[in-house]
């Protein structure tokens, strides 16, 4: 008895017909919100790095002498703005043994920069369940401003 190839080449049931858009709508939507999901999370792990990476860099921007806060807060923000960071708050407190200063001075000893960001405004999908978080990092560096007398003569 030959081969034949009937069943190769007979036509797919009707039965079947709308079946494949069915698995489709069923495997399509978890599959995006998946991809999404993933998208969405590489970008608050960028948003958390950069937040952290922006605060040390104005601290270490303001220590030096003669730097402003508004020098810390231009460098903060130019960080952020990296990714397209929106609607953050950087605050920049210099502080002289402990003591809160309202500017940085020859007698500043230490500067401590806070970055937030609001994550409503700088997800796109986890808006609606974040609830009003932020990201917080704070980033404190003492200076190193010698004090003593130096005349220029080695020992």
């Amino acid at each position: 008895m030959p081969l034949t190839m009937q069943n190769s080449q007979r036509r797919p049931n009707k039965r079947r017909r709308g079946a494949t858009a069915v698995e489709f709508a069923v495997v399509a939507i978890p599959f995006f919100v998946l991809i999404f999901a993933c998208i969405e999370m590489a970008r608050l792990s960028m948003m958390e790095s950069i937040a952290e990476e922006a605060a040390f860099r104005a601290a270490r921007h303001v220590i030096v002498a003669g730097a402003t806060k508004a020098d810390g807060i231009d460098e903060a923000n130019r960080m952020l703005a990296m990714i397209g960071t929106s609607d953050a708050t950087i605050t920049v407190t210099p502080s002289h043994n402990g003591a809160n200063q309202a500017e940085i001075d020859d007698d500043t000893t230490s500067i401590t920069v806070e970055v937030t960001v609001p994550m409503s405004s700088n997800t796109i999908f986890l808006s609606t369940f974040t609830g009003g978080l932020d990201i917080k990092k704070e980033c404190s560096i003492e200076t190193e401003r010698y004090v003593g007398y130096y005349d220029g003569e080695a020992n």
